[in-house]
Order: structure tokens, then C-alpha cells, then sequence
């Protein structure tokens, strides 16, 4: 192996590339913006390194010797491998500082990433950012399959293979029409029994919205799934089951009765608006329409319809660059149930 006292440095090699192509030692130093004493004291030196004569030197300029064109030719190879190394490694760090690839779920994305990628923006103006949207459980889906670096999922919990933070608090409320019965009651309030036992326009098995419900009414209404008991606990904020298997009861009876079952939120408000039937939605996503007198929100006595909102993201491969500043903005401007209206 070559002994490293014998390897020369690029500007060393770029200089006597520049020199014999220039066939001037004078114009390769203002090119290196070196002194030309400093220029032919580095070509020396280079020649003693490599113990063959490179150039010879003359009044009329600089030419090569035999050996110092092979070698000119070589360190030229070795400039442009350089080169493209410096300008591959710098590609390389710029995707992995400003390209983000997102997936959250729908309620967030509609109502919460909007304001949220606005801000990055802001941070980091050249990040490039591309989101995925779906249910809580394709969004650990595809975390786990590598296609998203941070996600973000309400409800539920996080499979055991994610690393997961809390970055706000929303709360489920349930919305009928005007037109509807409950909303003519003072004030609008249901029983845990009367909710199961009316059909309802829902979400999709996996979603978040969806678990939540179901997890609230089983505890209330004690009517077992395929998965454990109502008394099965909530996880809290700490490693736990996949949110896809939690949020699914597809194999079992879900605690209620569904009249229309949607792939959206939005899909979802416009079945109730429609008066298809009373539905469970985040208050992020009727704020409006409550305060329009569009939907009216109905109380469930002894119910909580809060949840959590996560980033998630898979074990090992923390949030970095756009990523960790999507994470904090995210923590930072989301609302929690004090600031959301009941």
C-alpha cells in the first residue's frame, strides 16, 4: 500500500495541472490565488514527494517532462473524481436536509399541516415536502415500509417498531343536523346506551376518529371485542400495540350501529349535513359549521372524546433537518383541549 507521506494533496495536483496548461507558473498561482513563490515552492515540493521530475522551468514559462504529462494527466482524472464526489456528497446532503416525505392522517392534513408546513416554510425555505394521506393505520403502514421519514396519527396507539410524540390534544364531538331530534332537546345530550343504539355515519376501520369512538363505547357499554374486553386500558403516551389492529374491530361487533360508513371526514359532515344521521367528527373539522348554527353538537353523558395527536416515526431514524423542525413547529402551534371549543 502507498504510504500516505506519498499520496499528493488535490490543490498540489491542481496546481500542476494549471501550470502545464497554462505553461505558466505565474497564471496557475493567480488562478489558485497563491503568490507565485508560494506556487513554485509547492510545485518543488510535490516533486520531491513523489521523487520524479514534473516540469521543467525556463524564462519562456513552464513545459513538462515526459513522466510530469503522464502525471498531469492522472491528476487530472483524480480532480474530476474529485469534483464529482464534492458535488454528489453536496446532492446527497441537500435531499437529506430539504426533501420531507409526510403522512398523516386526514383530520390532520385538512385542518392542522396546512398551517403547520406554512411555518416550516418560513424555517426552511427550501425544504421540499410531500405528504401522503390516510387513515391512522396506513400512516404506521407506511412509516414501517419506509416511505414517509415523520408521521402523524390521532388516537390509538403506536406500534411497538415507532417512537412516537404527543404534539396536541384534540376531543371528538358528536354533530347532528338542526333538523334532528337531539338537537331540539335542552340541552342536546345522549346516553352512552342511546348513542350505540342509533345508527351512526362513520369513518372507516383504521381511522382514528373511528378507534377513539370505539374505544369510549365499549367502556361505557361493556360489549366485548375481538380483541379484549371494555375494560382493556388506554396504552397512554408510551410504546404499545399497532394502531391499525387497536383501531380495527373489523373482526369483531363494533359498539355500535352504522348507517353510512365513509372514507373522510368531509365525506362524513356532508352525510350529516344531508340529515343521513348523527356522526362522531373532531371539532377541528365543524368549528365552522357549529358556529354557522349548520350542525349542531350534541353532548354523551359520562363520555370522553378526547384524544391524543402523535408524530410518529420508526425506531432508530429520529426526525432530522425539515423533519426535527416539522416536529417542533408542530408541538409548538397545536392546539390543545383548552384551546379547542367543547
Amino acid at each position: 500500500m502507498t504510504s500516505p507521506w506519498e499520496l499528493p494533496d488535490l490543490v498540489s495536483l491542481r496546481l500542476l495541472v494549471e501550470a502545464l496548461d497554462r505553461t505558466s507558473i505565474g497564471a496557475a498561482a493567480r488562478e489558485l490565488g497563491v503568490s507565485q513563490p508560494a506556487a513554485s515552492e509547492r510545485l518543488r515540493a510535490l516533486e520531491v514527494r513523489l521523487g520524479v521530475q514534473l516540469c521543467i522551468r525556463s524564462p519562456r514559462g513552464v513545459r513538462p517532462t515526459p513522466a510530469g504529462m503522464v502525471v498531469r494527466d492522472w491528476a487530472a482524472d483524480i480532480l474530476a473524481g474529485a469534483e464529482r464526489l464534492a458535488t454528489g456528497v453536496a446532492a446527497l446532503r441537500a435531499e437529506q436536509a430539504g426533501q420531507l416525505r409526510v403522512a398523516a392522517s386526514l383530520t390532520v392534513a385538512e385542518h392542522l399541516f396546512p398551517g403547520w408546513v406554512h411555518a416550516l416554510r418560513r424555517a426552511a425555505p427550501d425544504a421540499a415536502v410531500r405528504l401522503e394521506v390516510a387513515n391512522s393505520a396506513e400512516v404506521a403502514a407506511a412509516l414501517g415500509a419506509g416511505r414517509c421519514d415523520l408521521g402523524f396519527i390521532e388516537g390509538g396507539s403506536a406500534p411497538r417498531t415507532l417512537q412516537f410524540r404527543t404534539v396536541m390534544h384534540d376531543r371528538l364531538t358528536v354533530v347532528v343536523a338542526p333538523s334532528h331530534r337531539w338537537a331540539r332537546r335542552r340541552p342536546p345530550r345522549v346516553t352512552p346506551a342511546e348513542l350505540a343504539s342509533t345508527p351512526l355515519v362513520v369513518r372507516e376501520e383504521g381511522s382514528g376518529t373511528r378507534d377513539v369512538l370505539e374505544r369510549a363505547l365499549r367502556l361505557r357499554t361493556r360489549r366485548p371485542s375481538a380483541h379484549g374486553s371494555a375494560t382493556d386500558r388506554d396504552p397512554g403516551d408510551g410504546p404499545s400495540r399497532d394502531p391499525g389492529r387497536d383501531a380495527s374491530c373489523g373482526a369483531g361487533t363494533p359498539p355500535f350501529r352504522t348507517a353510512l360508513e365513509l372514507g373522510s371526514t368531509r365525506a362524513v359532515t356532508a352525510a350529516v349535513l344531508a340529515g343521513e344521521g348523527p356522526a362522531v367528527v373532531s371539532v377541528l373539522a365543524v368549528a365552522e359549521l357549529l358556529g354557522r348554527g349548520e350542525l349542531v353538537a350534541v353532548d354523551v353523558e359520562g363520555i370522553d372524546l378526547a384524544r391524543r395527536v402523535r408524530a410518529v416515526w420508526r425506531e432508530g431514524h429520529p426526525p432530522a433537518g425539515a423533519a426535527a423542525t416539522l416536529l417542533a413547529i408542530a408541538s409548538r402551534t397545536g392546539p390543545t383541549l383548552r384551546d379547542t371549543p367543547a
